[in-house]
């Protein structure tokens, strides 16, 4: 969990690529229950989104394809882009409580 806001019951995930596709840095050892590295991030990915969802907290997930990024799916860090995506997925969770009648503050 990369963020954590109480007052709006909201946690933001950002999702490098190692989340998605294999990444031989991170995958390169065995976890310690024998599991690969990346089937445990994938059932740790899971577990976050039940247990959340169980407690009612929201979950914003950022993808590193959603900003701009290089070829080898680094962030380029341009600002702007970055706020536009940020106020994106916030209007969109502003959109869901709408329907579901929760508020997320502006």
């Amino acid at each position: 969990m990369d963020a954590f806001y109480a007052g709006l019951n909201l946690v933001i995930e950002y999702r490098e690529r190692q989340h998605s596709e294999a990444v031989s840095f991170f995958d390169r050892r065995m976890t310690v229950s024998g599991v690969p590295r990346g089937e445990q991030r994938a059932i740790y990915d899971l577990r976050r989104r039940e247990v959340l969802l169980a407690r009612g907290i929201r979950l914003i997930e950022l993808n590193v394809t959603e900003f701009p990024h290089d070829g080898r799916k680094r962030l380029r860090r341009v600002p702007a882009e970055d706020l536009k995506v940020l106020q994106q997925r916030l209007a969109e969770l502003r959109s869901e409580d709408r329907v579901t009648g929760s508020e997320v503050p502006k």
